[in-house]
């Protein structure tokens, strides 16, 4: 099963974005775009694939951060944890969301 079918067109267009370029204005998120850059996590399709537990590991990630990151996403219609099996661009250290 994929949610992908069921991501409007607008929203399919923003797996492609940036992560530093969808979150670099939110001055307490800047940072941590770029550190999940430097992992591998360019875009946020990428980033969206990721579960909310495996984010707030990291150690730049904090609950507010979190937050904030979350609240841009929804406004998009995305949230972490998608799963997207069929995105071309899935991120490899991404788990998997089903076992």
């Amino acid at each position: 099963q994929t949610l992908l079918p069921y991501l409007s067109r607008t929203t399919l267009q923003y797996l492609e974005y940036g992560v530093f370029d969808s979150f670099g204005d939110i001055p307490k998120a800047r940072k941590a775009a770029v550190k999940l850059e430097k992992l591998g996590v360019v875009v946020i399709g990428q980033l969206v694939q990721l579960r909310p537990g495996v984010l707030l590991s990291y150690n730049f990630i904090t609950d507010e951060i979190y937050q904030l990151m979350s609240d841009r996403l929804s406004k998009a219609g995305l949230r972490f944890g998608l799963n997207l099996p069929h995105w071309n661009r899935a991120h490899p250290s991404a788990p998997p969301l089903y076992a």
